[in-house]
Order: C-alpha cells, then structure tokens, then sequence
C-alpha cells in the first residue's frame, strides 16, 4: 500500500511544480524534527578518535578543497595553516600540488602526530602556538572545525588571530538564522555568523559565498568566506 502512494505522489510531483515543492517542505521538517540527529553526538567524545593519516587526494569534487586552494594560489600565499588538520588529507594536498608554500596542520586529538610528515609541520593546537609563529604572507584555513568552538572560544580565536596579523579562509557548516548570534547545531556544535563576526573584528571580507543548496533537509548551508586582517604585520 505504501510503495503505491509513494509512486503516486511521485508522480504527481514529476508534473506538478507546487507538489514537488510541497513534499520538499515536508521532508525539510522531517529531519529537522529527527531527535536522533539532534542528539546522535551525545555520546561522541574526541578523545576517543583514533587517527591514521590519509594520502589520498580529496576527490576533484570536494569544493571545500578546491576553495582553500584558489585562494592560496590567487593570493600568493608563503604559509597555510590548517586548524582541525585530523588525517592531514588536505594539507598534504596543498602541499602536493603547492610544493613551495610552507603548510603547517594543527590539531586537539590526542595522539595528533607532531613534527614533520611529508613536507609539512604538525603541532598541537593552542593559541600561544599562534602568537609564537606570526609572520607576514600567512593564512589561516578552517573546514568543519569552528563549528566545534563554543561562541566565546570563537570569539577569543578570531580576535587574537586578527591582532597578528593572520588572514583566513573558512568553509562551514552555517545557518540563514544565524546573522548575528551563533545558534546550536547540535548538542556539540555550534552555526556561527562568521561574516558579521569577522567583520565586527576588524576584517575585510574578501569573499562571502553562502551555498544556499548544501542541505536542505537540515535546513543549513555551506558558507565560504575569505578574510585579511587589516592590521600590519
């Protein structure tokens, strides 16, 4: 009996545009009302995350990836620094295809391997490592990684980073809500309005592109956002 009301609305949606767009809306609160997404990081702790380094090159579809990239090639960047490095899969990359720009990977995992690997420096996350490292010609990069900062570590992090000097380039996880205040993701993460509070702190924003059609079903999208510090190293 379902399969055949699921085949007849389908094909009234294939024809009719307001039906289509009517059981769209429908699944959009489906998951949005799903408690087992909201809730499916209760348990999850990072230290309980183990790590094994990824060669791999992301896929040519990643645009994650592929942004970071132009940005670091049209901009001329001499340094990168990846915060949330995890498996170093995309610096490595950056540093397979950029050999001449030294690429930093940062992160908070334990067991996060430090030192040199494949051309590129590993550290522990921590915000004097920043204040210890600041020279001219440097960004810092972000995917999936600040939605896991609480709104006042947000806040501390982007302040000190602008302070020296640092520009960035992010691509997150955000919300259409969230223009102003960071909202709750989930029980963990956070959306943040990256561009009102890059721009609150002092940066130009350079690029801000919303992709409005990331995903629907959890009503967010993806937000690329490239920033440069206005203060003079």
């Amino acid at each position: 009996m379902s399969r055949h009301v699921i085949k007849y609305l389908t094909n009234l949606a294939e024809k009719h545009l307001l039906i289509s767009a009517l059981l769209s809306r429908i699944l959009c609160l489906y998951h949005v009302l799903s408690l087992h997404k909201i809730y499916a990081d209760r348990n999850l702790n990072y230290r309980d995350t183990s790590i094994q380094i990824n060669k791999t090159p992301p896929p040519l579809s990643d645009e994650r990836t592929n942004f970071i990239v132009r940005v670091l090639i049209e901009n001329n960047y001499k340094r990168v620094i990846e915060i949330g490095a995890y498996d170093l899969s995309r610096p490595l990359h950056y540093k397979r295809i950029l050999p001449n720009i030294e690429v930093f990977a940062l992160d908070i995992i334990p067991g996060f391997r430090t030192g040199i690997i494949d051309g590129i420096h590993t550290a522990r996350f921590d915000l004097e490592w920043f204040s210890e490292n600041a020279l001219p010609h440097t960004i810092i990069t972000s995917s999936g990684t600040l939605p896991c900062f609480k709104p006042e570590e947000l806040d501390e992090f982007l302040y000190q980073i602008y302070d020296l000097g640092y520009d960035i380039a992010v691509a997150e996880p955000g919300s259409h809500f969230a223009k102003t205040k960071s909202l709750k993701r989930s029980l963990t993460t956070y959306y943040h309005p990256y561009t009102h509070l890059l721009k609150q702190i002092g940066y130009s924003i350079n690029v801000a592109h919303p992709n409005h059609a990331f995903s629907l079903s959890m009503l967010e999208r993806r937000e690329f956002i490239y920033a440069s510090s206005t203060v003079e190293q």
